[in-house]
């Protein structure tokens, strides 16, 4: 929790953060995002959620309300972000199966994948899908739960290792590897994390920042990503690295959307430019 809200508050220094308290159990979380989604009060504009475990793990009545929310707020124009995983295409079963993390696997959620990048003085020298050796690695995949969204149409979109057609994820994707990660400072100490938790709410601040700028909420951008942002380059993609951990054999990356980091990383001028042209065909 306190990396989300200290990356958060480190891209959208001026945002104002509400963060949510629940019960560490299905019921408190489901509870939790009905709360945040229809707090007519506070009235939230982006939700970053970076919790999270297999769609299989999941009672499925539990995951259809929560999905019925993350609609809801699409309706509101609430831009909802959840990271897909720190463990690679496994999501951490050990079937020997590919799963995706819910609720990053939810067609309502804009779901943030990990890369690792490396740096040359000050700027990137290289940037690969995040797979480190200690076991991270970042989760992206097919869902075996949610049917293929009609705005997935054009990308590649394999199916699962079940021959199911679903939702693939993630959407898109940011610096997740702890190396060289994220700087936080947490009861006095200072650490360096890494995870959906930091690659999250960076995306978050960065819509929290389009938002002030464009001077409306961009709401539910997924349907806008698939079909004019991602294919017209205004994201940088990845094309190197997989998601495999176990031995069980991941997606790969490569040019256009792929089952790990989706359409890539941002370019926060070039984002705020293209949701600027699009004015509200983006909403």
């Amino acid at each position: 929790m306190e990396c989300n809200i200290e990356v958060l508050g480190a891209v959208a220094p001026g945002a104002e953060i509400l963060v949510y308290f629940a019960p560490n159990s299905n019921q408190g979380f489901v509870h939790a995002i009905r709360q945040a989604v229809t707090d007519s009060q506070n009235r939230p504009n982006v939700i970053s959620i970076t919790w999270g475990y297999a769609e299989d793990s999941w009672n499925k009545q539990e995951m259809a309300t929560m999905n019925q929310s993350f609609q809801f707020a699409a309706s509101q124009g609430i831009t909802i972000l959840a990271a897909s995983g720190d463990r690679g295409v496994t999501d951490g079963l050990t079937d020997g199966k590919p799963h995706v993390d819910f609720p990053g696997s939810s067609p309502w959620v804009l779901t943030v994948g990990g890369t690792h990048v490396s740096v040359s003085g000050n700027k990137i020298g290289s940037e690969v899908v995040w797979n480190d050796s200690n076991g991270g690695a970042t989760g992206g995949g097919i869902s075996s739960f949610f049917p293929k969204p009609n705005w997935q149409g054009q990308t590649n979109v394999v199916n699962d290792s079940q021959g199911h057609l679903g939702r693939g994820v993630p959407d898109v994707a940011a610096s997740a590897s702890p190396e060289p990660g994220y700087q936080i400072f947490v009861g006095g100490r200072t650490l360096v994390i890494g995870g959906g938790a930091g690659a999250t709410p960076l995306w978050a601040g960065l819509i929290a920042l389009i938002n002030q700028r464009t001077g409306r909420n961009l709401g539910y951008i997924n349907p806008i990503l698939y079909t004019k942002l991602g294919p017209e380059g205004i994201l940088r993609g990845i094309t190197e690295g997989d998601n495999g951990v176990g031995g069980v054999r991941g997606y790969s990356a490569g040019p256009g959307w792929n089952a790990t980091t989706g359409w890539g990383v941002p370019d926060g001028e070039k984002l705020l430019e293209a949701f600027k042209s699009l004015g509200s065909e983006s909403q």
